[in-house]
Parts: C-alpha cells; structure tokens; sequence
C-alpha cells in the first residue's frame, strides 16, 4: 500500500483515485463496493486516521458510489425510477439486485450519471451514498418508516403505515406481503412503539423524527443496549 500511495502522491488528483482505485478493485477478493466504501472513509477521515501525507481529501469530487442491493434497488423502477430497462437488466440476477463489477460499462455509465446529477445539485457524488441507510434503514423494515422517509414523496414503492392497526394501508396493486415479513414487521413495530416514549422522555427536546435519524445509528444501537433493548 506505501508503493501505491508513493505513487499516486505526484499525480493530479483525478488520476491519483483512478490508479488507487484501480489498484484496490484488483486485490483478491476485494470488489468495487468495498474499494469505494474505503476510499470514502480515507477521503471523508483523513485526518482521525492519520492516512499520511497524500492529500485524500482532494479525491472527494471523484469518488464513486459503492453499488450494493439496497442502492441499486432503490434507484430501480420500483422504489425511485431513476434507471432505464437496460439497468434492471444488467444489475439484476434472479429478480435479485447484485453488486456489479467496475469492468462493466454499465458500471461505468451508471457512476457517470450519479456524478452528472449530483453536480447539477453541487454536491459530490459520494453523497449518493445515503441511499444505502435509505435502503437499509427504513425501506428494511417493511413500511414501518415510510411515513417519516425522506424519499416518500418520490417513491413508487411508498405505502402510508397506520399506526393504530399496525399494518400498511396497501394499495390496491401491491400485493400483501409473506408471513414471515408480516411477522418482521409487527415484532419490530412493537419494540419499536415501546421504544419511542422512553427516547422522547428521555430527550425532551427531541422529536419523532430525531428518534428516527437516531435509533439504527451506533449511538442509538448503544443506547439500545444500555436500556437491554433488542431489536430483531
């Protein structure tokens, strides 16, 4: 790693992450979810990790989106609609969303057209990245959350969660769903509905919306842990 930083030391910055990066895909086992997601902390914690003398922080403008399931799906036609026919092609196996490799064109495309996008808003690329706590966090729970999205209003996928049944207010073309995500979707709404009035007892200046940015984030997973609380 000390060869490759050496090198990419004297080299403009754009080229400087296309040879690290390159590099990183290119070790064994390694693909480009992880190669980015460690470019992304170098880059984003330069100076908490002591990275050295290259300037990591000038990479920020090129980084790439690291493409797993819960970004691909959420860009899918399903949830925002923000990719063609030809993604739900490449990027799919089975009717299952898998990680691409960086070889592909497709691959290639896609990240061009994540960072055309987020420069017309004047932020990085990288900042695409919150899909995946979209993804993972909210969309992961079964309609639990959807009321509190961020994305709600642009989501296909979207169905208003009622609270007081504790079930989602389906619409007429969405199937219900199985069993086993029912019995997800209930054993975690219920913790969950417990968990509420002691966070906000607890954090008086604190609303619905804080406890939902807060709860799956290590603080709140610590703080779940400190009152012995479990979340399945």
């Amino acid at each position: 790693m000390d060869t490759q930083i050496s090198k990419c030391i004297v080299l403009q910055p754009q080229d400087a992450h296309k040879t690290f990066w390159e590099w990183l895909c290119e070790i064994a086992w390694m693909n480009q979810k992880t190669a980015n997601l460690f470019l992304k902390y170098a880059v984003t914690m330069q100076q908490e990790l002591e990275m050295g003398d290259l300037n990591w922080r000038s990479w920020e403008p090129y980084l790439h989106v690291p493409l797993d399931m819960w970004v691909l799906r959420l860009m899918s036609s399903e949830y925002l609609g923000l990719c063609n026919d030809q993604y739900e092609v490449d990027f799919t196996r089975d009717g299952n969303y898998m990680s691409p490799t960086y070889k592909k064109i497709t691959y290639v495309r896609l990240q061009n057209d994540i960072a055309e996008v987020a420069k017309s808003a004047g932020k990085p690329a990288i900042m695409v990245d919150i899909l995946w706590f979209v993804g993972n966090k909210y969309c992961g729970y079964y309609n639990i959350f959807c009321n509190i999205c961020w994305l709600k209003d642009e989501c296909h996928k979207y169905i208003r969660f009622d609270y007081d049944a504790q079930q989602p207010l389906m619409r007429a073309d969405i199937e219900k769903e199985r069993k086993q995500e029912e019995k997800k979707k209930r054993t975690a709404f219920s913790t969950l509905s417990k968990v509420l009035p002691l966070y906000l007892a607890e954090n008086l200046d604190k609303t619905e919306d804080d406890f939902s940015c807060f709860i799956f984030t290590p603080e709140g997973e610590a703080w779940l842990r400190s009152h012995n609380i479990t979340i399945q």
